[in-house]
């Protein structure tokens, strides 16, 4: 069972389609699940589409818990979702460096509040 961010485009979507294809259970994620309709018109009982937005914890949570939920536990999470940086890191206008800081800032968060709740489960699983 995998749970994969930033599914709407590139990686992510391309990781999906390939987990799917092989039969794999999957949550697939975007901030907009609107651009998710292609895996949306599977009607797979497989495939779960859920919004997750990974800088802010409230949605990183939400669709940990749907997966669970849905499935039973996570067994792989692909952290896919990104941000493009379209300027000289060193030199970044006002506007687009509050931004990146905001994502700097939220990562470590995000990494933590995915092992926590994975590993709670895992735990739990185990036992």
């Amino acid at each position: 069972m995998s749970l994969i961010t930033g599914c709407s485009s590139g990686f992510g979507r391309e990781i999906a389609r390939g987990a799917i294809k092989e039969g794999y259970a999957v949550t697939v994620t975007a901030r907009n699940i609107s651009s998710l309709e292609e895996f949306q018109a599977l009607e797979d009982e497989l495939v779960q589409v859920t919004e997750l937005d990974v800088v802010t914890s409230e949605s990183v949570a939400v669709a940990a818990e749907k997966t669970i939920a849905r499935f039973g536990r996570i067994n792989v999470l692909a952290n896919n979702a990104g941000y493009g940086y379209y300027q000289i890191f060193e030199e970044p206008a006002k506007k687009q460096s509050d931004k990146t800081q905001t994502r700097v800032d939220n990562q470590d968060a995000k990494i933590a509040l995915y092992k926590k709740r994975i590993k709670r489960h895992q735990a739990k699983a185990a036992a």
